[in-house]
């Protein structure tokens, strides 16, 4: 399973416009698995945020 977070990971950096492939190097492989755990695994209201740093 992390082997398709790894892809969609990859996927998402392909076009990388604002500097995420240099904050990628820092996270551990799967983040992409990690956070859609924490969100099936906590039942009830989920609030997603986002924040990208800007090159």
């Amino acid at each position: 399973m992390n082997n398709l977070s790894e892809k969609i990971e990859k996927i998402n950096l392909q076009h990388s416009t604002r500097g995420m492939d240099r904050l990628q190097k820092s996270l551990t492989p799967g983040y992409c698995r990690r956070a859609a755990e924490l969100i099936r695994d906590n039942k009830g209201v989920v609030i997603i945020g986002t924040g990208f740093p800007v090159s």
